[in-house]
């Protein structure tokens, strides 16, 4: 398997948890799950339909399609007596490639996609576009994976296609902090 241009490789080198979040095509829900052994969510905090691409996704996606929805969601760690952010997530939907059923359930849920995906048994392939380190505070979004003020962000993002037709962009953001101490929680 080859990876795209991954600037964070050094900073997961003896982080294998770590790696495998940002480096691995599996669902982050499930893999998540099995690391934390706790139940996950998604804290919506958009979902709404846009007539454009974003500036963020527009390299892309080159389709010919007006028909998008656009989520931001962070994906928590629901342990019942705390609930922890791990991920800070955007995503663009292609409307038009996505099943009617699945499409209903992401507007109206806090279950996340890849659970969706999963219980709906709708065969993805996905497609690592891209892995950076973010400086912290460019975007105030994704503060709240943060674990202080100096504390960086990796993006990873991704594209998600049922028959060979893209149903989503993924851009998800980890705190380099939370990356480094996964194993930690593991053990």
């Amino acid at each position: 398997m080859s990876l795209p241009h991954c600037e964070p490789k050094h900073l997961m080198a003896n982080q294998p948890l770590g790696a495998l979040l940002l480096y691995s095509t599996a669902s982050m829900t499930q893999v998540l799950s099995i690391i934390h052994q706790q139940n996950l969510r998604a804290d919506v905090i958009s979902h709404q339909k846009v007539k454009e691409i974003p500036e963020a996704y527009k390299e892309m996606y080159k389709g010919n399609t007006n028909d998008f929805s656009y989520r931001q969601a962070n994906l928590m760690i629901d342990n019942y007596s705390m609930i922890t952010p791990v991920i800070y997530a955007t995503t663009l939907f292609i409307n038009h490639n996505l099943d009617p059923e699945i499409k209903s359930s992401l507007e109206n849920t806090n279950i996340p996609i890849g659970k969706i995906l999963e219980e709906r048994e709708w065969e993805v392939h996905r497609k690592i576009l891209d892995v950076s380190v973010m400086p912290a505070g460019m975007n105030e979004s994704y503060s709240v994976v943060l674990q202080d003020q100096k504390d960086r962000v990796v993006r990873k993002i991704y594209q998600i296609s049922s028959q060979r037709q893209p149903i989503c962009i993924i851009a998800e953001h980890f705190s380099v902090h939370y990356l480094e101490n996964v194993n930690k929680s593991w053990s």
